[in-house]
């Protein structure tokens, strides 16, 4: 696999080479410093971009074009990483040595008619998708309030760290929602593409100089911009106690979600030490919550948890009955306690340490993990795959049991099945 890297001052641009796909992956990453108000709009935006454009005013035309360049695939979303909001907007094209060599650069104009040219006229957005677009967002925002594990996350997060990046709703508000008009969407999209960071991953058996030629015929940014380098976003809480909190629903199932944090890990701790200790407690079909809360004791439906490395938070999450409560919620801080105890076997962290290096390697597999494997390096501070599984291997138990005690339960919230 060969990388490089090329600053183009108003972007940069990122080239895999990698003979493994007979495709070619294309992803552009725009992101800036996450606001709360700015998630339902910004959703907006990647959902009418993916709609329709000027030259393809409809979702008709857009899918003619589509089918006509070989099936090209286009997948967008929006993603929080500490305190930053990522928009990704996805294309996947057959590598043309298997199509014809004019697809490649008509691809690439395509992609930049979606996203550089939008159904815009007059200064504002095709009222006609707006509505539509407005109207499903509308739909999933209500829909989503009815799945009692959607709704229990929410409100922890809420009560745990209120304001906060990690609280946010990346789906967005309904009161946002009605706030949003064709003109204030058109400003959106303008200082989306101006100011906004952009990073431009190309993945596939590519040649350097002609994909290079082609970005820059096509993707014509003139504004300079500087990187935003700060995507950390580590919650702390000064609370002495553990804040309890119950709430009746009108769900058939009660869920028990435990929020933590991790007082001042190092460096290691975080990027390491915390994934191996989440492993053993929750993260694995062999962890002691699942094997001990659900197996064993038949305590849960359900029990997970899940590690946050760029807010420093552990997030457990189990699907109990209300008559549970009590039992479950103790079970769990038993769990917790006995790994700093030092009550887990070498073969479980051994085990754990062989899982996390199998998944480690497994980023080849894919063209979407290879592109966020370098963005990655060069903006979340990770270490190359060989330093990974180093570090990984360098870790004992007893850095297990330290890490363990800088683990503090934060947060207890129980959702109640009437």
């Amino acid at each position: 696999m060969e990388y490089r890297k090329i600053d183009k001052l108003s972007y940069n641009l990122h080239l895999i080479k990698t003979e493994n796909f007979k495709t070619i992956f294309f992803k552009f990453v725009f992101r800036d410093n996450i606001k709360k108000e700015d998630i339902t709009i910004r959703n907006f935006l990647t959902e009418i971009l993916a709609s329709s454009s000027k030259k393809y005013p409809t979702t008709r035309f857009l899918s003619i074009r589509q089918e006509e360049l070989y099936n090209l695939t286009m997948n967008f979303s929006n993603r929080r990483i500490g305190s930053q909001i990522l928009s990704e907007l996805c294309f996947s094209i057959i590598d043309p040595k298997y199509t014809d060599e004019q697809s490649l650069e008509e691809s690439i104009a395509f992609m930049n008619d979606i996203i550089f040219n939008p159904n815009i006229e007059n200064n504002l957005f095709n009222e006609k998708m707006f509505n539509i677009t407005y109207d499903y967002l509308k739909e999933r925002i209500e829909e989503l309030k009815n799945y009692p594990d959607y709704y229990a996350e929410s409100s922890i997060k809420q009560i745990m760290c209120k304001d906060n990046a990690f609280s946010f709703n990346l789906t967005g508000y309904m009161n946002d929602l009605e706030k949003i008009t064709r003109e204030n969407l058109t400003e959106y999209y303008y200082n989306f593409i101006n100011k906004n960071i952009l990073d431009i991953f190309v993945v596939g058996n590519i040649d350097f100089y002609e994909i290079e030629k082609l970005i820059d015929k096509y993707i014509v940014l003139k504004v300079l911009k500087k990187p935003k380098k700060q995507i950390q976003n580590y919650y702390e809480s000064n609370r002495k106690r553990a804040k309890m909190v119950q709430e009746e629903s009108n769900f058939s199932q009660s869920k028990l979600l435990i929020g933590c944090q991790i007082k001042n890990p190092t460096e290691k701790e975080r990027k390491y030490t915390a994934v191996l200790y989440n492993m053993i407690l929750g993260n694995s079909p062999e962890s002691k919550l699942f094997k001990n809360i659900r197996e064993k004791k038949s305590l849960a439906y359900d029990v997970s948890s899940s590690y946050y490395k760029n807010d420093n938070i552990i997030l457990i999450k189990t699907g109990i009955n209300k008559n549970s409560y009590e039992d479950a919620l103790k079970g769990i801080k038993k769990e917790i306690k006995d790994i700093t105890l030092g009550k887990f076997s070498m073969s479980h962290l051994d085990n754990c340490k062989t899982l996390i290096k199998s998944l480690l390697n497994e980023f080849t597999d894919y063209q979407g993990s290879i592109a966020e494997y370098y963005f990655s390096l060069e903006y979340l501070d990770q270490d190359t795959i060989n330093i990974k599984e180093k570090m990984i291997d360098s870790i004992t138990k007893d850095d297990i049991i330290n890490v363990s005690k800088k683990v503090v339960i934060d947060t207890i919230y129980f959702l109640k099945e009437k």
